[in-house]
């Protein structure tokens, strides 16, 4: 579900529909974490349990931390092609139906 999900939020064409995809993701990563810690629970005993939750913890976080950076670089990488001066003329826009409810 969390990963049909999160393909959802990177095909979605609207506004609405990114927010039903997050919903859905929000709804599949919440029914991960009790069958992630079932399995550890099932797989350790005492304090090896508590070790094997705090390790992946830690791992989650660190995968976080590597997908942040290379997004900040990548997004760095992009911009730096793009022209540094823009106007923001709102009289000439042209808004879309989705648009407009921001």
């Amino acid at each position: 579900m969390f990963a049909g999900a999160s393909v959802w939020c990177g095909l979605s064409t609207s506004v609405n529909q990114l927010i039903v995809a997050r919903a859905v993701q929000g709804i599949g990563g919440a029914l991960l974490v009790p069958g992630s810690l079932a399995i550890i629970s099932a797989s350790f005993s005492g304090e090896q349990r508590g070790q094997a939750i705090v390790d992946g913890f830690r791992f989650v976080m660190f995968v976080t931390v590597g997908l942040t950076l290379l997004s900040a670089f990548v997004a760095l990488v992009m911009i730096r092609d793009k022209p540094r001066h823009v106007t923001n003329n709102i009289a000439n826009a042209e808004w879309t139906r989705d648009e407009r409810r921001w």
